[in-house]
């Protein structure tokens, strides 16, 4: 019996050591993080950079296609701001080649040869009187993506982007 005995405890302190190691790890595990900090762009095929012409309660907008390559591009745009100056006010020269999508993105309806920049779209805001905002900023958000064709030569848009002539 006394045998037993000294199997079982030796068993038991085992285990006990077992789960004891594994817990620091798994507590360790549990504790660590990184903040990440910065930022780093990826230009895998194709480049697009965005121009803003600052004004007063205005940003005039266009996108110009920077790929060094022979690579068409379709861009996208949505203006992101303070609630209180909507609604934003978006308007553009004949031929108008910006559309307004249901997704509140502005889709370019032609490709971007190398090179070629966009029309300028210009979107004014209004601050309202007595509001309390002093320092604010008025966003614009950009995509781009190499364009594609389908068989009957329309181009055809990302999977994730609803597009101008689909699903608004």
């Amino acid at each position: 019996m006394r045998i037993k005995n000294k199997k079982s405890i030796a068993i038991i302190a085992a285990i006990i050591l077992t789960l004891s190691v594994s817990a620091e790890f798994t507590l360790a595990y549990f504790n660590d993080h990184t903040k990440a900090v910065g930022s780093a762009k990826l230009h895998l095929t194709g480049q697009t950079d965005i121009i803003e012409e600052v004004g007063d309660n205005s940003k005039a907008i266009s996108v110009k296609n920077e790929s060094k390559e022979p690579v068409d591009m379709v861009t996208r745009i949505k203006v992101v701001g303070p609630g209180e100056f909507e609604p934003y006010e978006f308007t553009q020269a004949d031929p108008k080649h910006w559309v307004k999508g249901g997704d509140d993105w502005w889709y370019y309806d032609h490709v971007l040869a190398p090179e070629q920049s966009t029309e300028t779209i210009t979107v004014t805001w209004k601050i309202p009187s007595g509001t309390s905002i002093e320092n604010y900023d008025v966003a614009v958000l950009h995509e781009s993506a190499v364009a594609r064709y389908s068989d009957d030569g329309r181009i055809q848009y990302p999977d994730d982007w609803d597009g101008p002539s689909g699903g608004m």
